[in-house]
């Protein structure tokens, strides 16, 4: 089975080079880092878990948070784009994280931990971590000195936002855009849903990833690198 386990660094260019360590990884160079290779286009990064963020009471009924998770495959694009829209297929929903995704779950437990997919609508927010160029190299060099740790916080990325459309628009038409291992994917919808079919036919409102291997970036003020599709880095068994 070709799939890599938590935790794996991807270096994705002309000549095609995985790197596996182990515990918290860095970001590759990226496209807006003047001094990088252009040809390089995929990394993976996981961060520790974030605390459970508290959820505003007025709303809370009708807020859907869960956490997904799986092993992070480089065989494949698990994650594509869809027109201006970005489809999660095979993302397994393993963890109710509100209250209202808690009584969902009691009413669909035959329905967790399978494989489903999850649309996320032109205007999803889809936060993931972007370390500017000379804390990134800082990072790999953290990273081979202490087998894969990054120790210092400064080194481990900032979370930045853009939307789903802003992603698509950024390169090919229906391009893969590589795969999740970990993530939490929020709804927040007018009215409550009664099965998890219902929930998952509405778009996401907005998808943390907290492990992954994507070929795109997201910069500080939301814009998206042009981008190249992904492609598999290690041929699928027969």
């Amino acid at each position: 089975m070709n799939t890599a386990k938590r935790c794996r660094t991807v270096v994705l260019g002309a000549s095609v080079a995985a790197l596996g360590v182990a515990g918290a990884c860095t970001d590759a160079n990226a496209a807006s880092d003047a001094h990088a290779p252009r040809a390089v286009a995929a990394h993976a990064r996981a961060k520790p878990r974030r605390r459970p963020r508290p959820r505003a009471a007025p709303h809370a009924p009708y807020v859907y948070a869960i956490h997904v998770g799986g092993e992070i495959n480089v065989e494949r694009a698990d994650v594509q784009c869809s027109g201006s829209s970005i489809k999660f297929t095979r993302s397994s929903l393993v963890m109710p994280e509100t209250s209202a995704a808690t009584a969902l779950f009691y009413r669909n437990e035959s329905s967790w931990g399978k494989r489903v997919t999850i649309t996320a609508g032109p205007a999803t927010k889809i936060t993931i971590s972007w370390t500017p160029p000379a804390e990134r190299r800082e990072a790999e060099a953290e990273a081979n000195a202490h087998n894969g740790e990054i120790r210092n916080p400064r080194l481990q990325g900032q979370e930045d936002t853009g939307l789903a459309s802003t992603v698509c628009a950024a390169t090919a038409p229906n391009a893969g855009l590589g795969d999740i291992g970990e993530g939490e994917v929020t709804w927040r919808l007018p009215r409550p849903v009664t099965s998890l079919a219902a929930l998952l036919a509405q778009p996401a409102t907005s998808v943390y990833t907290n492990e992954y291997m994507l070929v795109f970036e997201i910069l500080p003020d939301g814009s998206v690198p042009n981008f190249a599709a992904f492609q598999a880095l290690e041929p699928a068994q027969q």
